[in-house]
C-alpha cells in the first residue's frame, strides 16, 4: 500500500539516521517508557532524522521517525520522553492506520456540495485532534509508569508549539550529556 510506499522513500531518502548514537538514545529512552508495555518492545524501532522541523511521526509498521528540530526543541530528556511516549501511543492505538482509512473512505464520498467538502474536512480534523489528544493522554500515563518526569509533559507540548525552527539554535549537546547519551560539541 502508499503507507509501506511512504515509509520506504522516508528510509532511503538519506534523512534517517541508522545505527548512530542519537537513534540509539531515542530507543534506550522507548525501552524505558515501556517498562509497563513489554509487549510493545520489539515492535518499536525509532530513527532521529536530519530534518530541522519540529515533528515526530509514528507509522503503522512501529517505526517512529524524530526530527532533530523536535529534539532540539526539548530542553531536557524528560522532555524528549513525553514526544517518545506521544509517538509510541500514536502506534499503540493505530492512530496512523485509522487516518488513512478514514481519509480514504472520505475521499470516496463523492459530492460537489462545497458545504459536505467542508463538513469531511472538519470531520478529519476532529479525528487529527482526537487522536493527538489520546496520545497525549496515554503518553502521560506511559511517563507516569517510567522513572522520567512526567510533569515535564505540559513543557514538551509547549516547546513542540514553537513553529519557527530557523530560529531555533541547534545545540543537541544542550541538555544529551547524561548518563545515557553524550554529545561531542566540540
Amino acid at each position: 500500500t502508499s503507507v509501506y510506499y511512504d515509509v520506504q522513500n522516508m528510509m532511503t531518502g538519506g534523512k534517517v539516521y541508522f545505527n548512530d548514537p542519537l537513534s540509539n538514545y531515542l530507543n534506550e529512552i522507548a525501552s524505558q517508557i515501556l517498562v509497563s508495555k513489554p509487549e510493545l518492545s520489539g515492535k518499536i524501532k525509532i530513527f532521529a532524522t536530519s530534518s530541522a522541523v519540529i515533528n515526530a511521526e509514528s507509522w503503522p509498521n512501529g517505526y517512529i521517525f524524530i526530527n532533530i528540530g523536535e529534539i532540539n526543541a526539548m530542553d531536557n530528556v524528560h522532555q524528549l520522553a513525553f514526544t517518545v511516549a506521544h509517538e509510541i501511543a500514536h502506534f499503540a492505538n493505530k492512530h496512523a492506520i485509522n487516518s488513512y482509512k478514514r481519509e480514504k473512505d472520505i475521499s470516496k464520498q463523492e459530492t460537489s456540495d462545497v458545504e459536505n467538502d467542508d463538513g469531511d474536512n472538519y470531520r478529519t480534523l476532529r479525528y487529527s485532534r482526537e487522536s493527538e489528544f489520546e496520545a497525549d493522554a496515554i503518553g502521560l500515563q506511559l511517563l507516569i509508569a517510567s522513572t522520567f518526569d512526567a510533569s515535564e509533559s505540559a513543557s514538551s507540548l509547549r516547546n513542540f508549539s514553537k513553529s519557527d525552527s530557523a530560529d531555533v539554535e541547534m545545540n543537541l549537546g544542550k541538555y544529551f550529556n547524561n548518563e545515557l547519551f553524550t554529545i561531542d560539541i566540540s
